[in-house]
C-alpha cells in the first residue's frame, strides 16, 4: 500500500479531530526530534476540548 494509505489515515484523523475539538491549545512546549534524518516532533502535547454537541 506504500505512504499514501497512512497519509489518508492522518487525513481522516485530523478532520474528525477539527470536527470533534472546539479549542486545541499546547500544554508545553513541543519537543522536536534529534534526528538530523527525520524532521518532526518527538512531543507535541496539546489540551483538547470538545464541541459541546460531540461531549
Amino acid at each position: 500500500m506504500g505512504a499514501p494509505f497512512p497519509r489518508l489515515l492522518l487525513s481522516v484523523f485530523l478532520d474528525e479531530l477539527a470536527y470533534r475539538a472546539w479549542h486545541i491549545e499546547l500544554a508545553d512546549e513541543p519537543r522536536r526530534n534529534t534526528s538530523h534524518h527525520v524532521w518532526g516532533y518527538a512531543s507535541l502535547p496539546v489540551l483538547l476540548s470538545p464541541r459541546a454537541d460531540h461531549g
